[in-house]
């Protein structure tokens, strides 16, 4: 007769349990060690024992009687009788552990506000405000610091990530759930939530100057910023000069994203010319995207929008990481971490140059475009190369299996790379 593989029908005497075969066709007798219970098969437990065995940790009372099972999705430990645990990238396994019975998260109706500020406040409509355990970790191997956030089940609906104020204080968001988290609106986070910004990985700044044939003012475009690759080159005013353009930034973070790092900012600018000291220097432009990650223990289920994406003005994309036994990319969602389009106008004008556009998980970013400069255009005008796009960034998903599913109408777009989810 029919029946469901790997099934327990009954007991046949102390010791053998019948078995529902692979092919589902008939019963196999299997010798249980510890005997057979009636209502659950083989016992896989003695007296006052508990033990894990073929990824099932199970107790028994001091008759014998089997009181518990526990299914362990990422297998037993090798010498203790437990499940193995999730072991979160950047080392917060103790954030998880110092909180057993976290509190659930429901983020899923109206707009919420994740502000990273010193009291990790998480604000929602009609200025609800919700408090989790919360932690600020400096991470030992560089990058902004950590705002970790330790919950139960999590449901993100339209949410807002956003940090400190300032390229040297930003903070990088991290989610830590013991349950399953869904995704199921739009999660977008702003520069101020891990982004970075330094002379190597930004793009070099915009320069201006006036011209000395009749004193029009021409601007070069500044660079954009590096992530997976370096960012674009800014344009030139061509006045018939040697000049050189402003680069784009270097590549900046690596693909495990340990250190837990967003994308880099774009060149600012720097409208000082030789003979006039006056003017100013900012070192820094568009911000680059976030960084987010996001660990559980059971699964992540993205079925809406996740944006860390780069500035307009050529931010580099930013960093998402999702770990989890099970992680899941639903019909229609789109997890994104794509460069800023950098200044300047699309389409060209005389006057304006073209932006160059942000890297993505197709394109390399583009430089800014460059324009001429018209003599006879009068000292009153004004002549600006387009800017540098900034470069892609990065989506990584690390489960048991280095892989994860994803429907085909699922958009991920960023350079994604896979990990084996640690255990410990």
């Amino acid at each position: 007769m029919a029946c469901t593989a790997g099934a327990f029908q009954a007991c046949r005497g102390d010791n053998i349990a019948l078995t529902c075969n692979n092919s589902g066709t008939s019963f196999d007798e299997v010798q249980c060690a510890h005997g057979c219970d009636a209502a659950t098969g083989c016992k896989l437990c003695e007296a006052s024992q508990t033990v894990c065995q073929n990824g099932v940790v199970a107790t028994c009372d001091a008759s014998g009687a089997q009181t518990s099972t526990t299914n362990c999705p990422l297998g037993c430990f090798e010498d203790q009788p437990r499940c193995r645990d999730v072991d979160p990238s950047n080392h917060l396994g103790t954030y998880l552990d110092m909180n057993p019975t976290p509190p659930d998260l429901d983020m899923s109706s109206g707009d919420w506000y994740v502000l990273n500020d010193t009291a990790g406040t998480i604000s929602g409509p009609q200025s609800m405000t919700v408090l989790v355990p919360n932690y600020v970790v400096t991470q030992p191997s560089g990058g902004p610091k950590l705002h970790v956030y330790v919950v139960n089940n999590l449901k993100l609906g339209s949410v807002y990530i956003t940090g400190p104020a300032g390229f040297d204080n930003t903070q990088s968001t991290v989610f830590l759930a013991a349950g399953d988290v869904t995704v199921s609106r739009i999660v977008k986070l702003d520069y101020l939530a891990g982004s970075i910004a330094n002379p190597t990985c930004s793009g070099a700044p915009g320069y201006s100057f006036y011209a000395q044939a009749n004193g029009a003012v021409l601007g070069y475009g500044g660079g954009g910023g590096g992530a997976v690759a370096s960012g674009a080159s800014g344009g030139l005013v061509d006045d018939g000069m040697t000049s050189p353009a402003r680069v784009g930034g270097t590549s900046s973070g690596v693909d495990s994203l340990e250190p837990l790092v967003g994308g880099c900012a774009a060149g600012g600018f720097d409208d000082r010319s030789t003979n006039d000291q006056t003017g100013e220097l900012v070192l820094y432009g568009a911000g680059g995207g976030g960084a987010l990650q996001v660990t559980s223990r059971k699964t992540v289920t993205v079925s809406g929008t996740m944006a860390a994406d780069g500035a307009l003005g050529g931010g580099a994309g930013g960093s998402i990481l999702l770990e989890a036994p099970v992680v899941r990319f639903a019909p229609n969602s789109k997890t994104s971490a794509v460069g800023g389009d950098g200044t300047g106008c699309t389409p060209a004008t005389e006057f304006c140059g073209t932006r160059g556009k942000g890297g993505t998980s197709t394109n390399s970013p583009t430089n800014g475009g460059t324009i001429s400069f018209v003599t006879a255009a009068g000292p009153n005008a004004s002549f600006f190369a387009g800017g540098g796009g900034g470069s892609v960034g990065r989506i990584r998903v690390n489960t048991p299996t280095s892989s994860y599913s994803a429907d085909s109408t699922a958009v991920l777009d960023a350079v994604v790379t896979t990990g084996a989810l640690k255990t410990r």
